[in-house]
């Protein structure tokens, strides 16, 4: 994973507790179904991501997937 994809890793998630500390400091309930699915889809898409950089070099398609992942986180 290059620093890039890191810090982008990193805004994503903190940008998640924001929102996650909003929602809880109004009492807004949420769909803690959805958030999962969507949760395993961007842990499954970085996984892909580093098995194409790391494991079986294709530079195009592993930038191709991590960017996917964070278009969904």
């Amino acid at each position: 994973m290059t620093r890039l994809e890191r810090l982008l890793l990193l805004l994503v998630l903190a940008l998640l507790v924001a929102a996650l500390a909003g929602v809880l400091a109004l009492g807004v309930g949420i769909d803690g179904t959805a958030y999962g699915r969507v949760a395993l889809l961007v842990a499954a898409l970085l996984a892909g991501a580093v098995f194409y950089r790391t494991v079986r070099p294709a530079p195009p398609l592993a930038a191709a997937i991590s960017t996917s992942c964070l278009i969904f986180a």
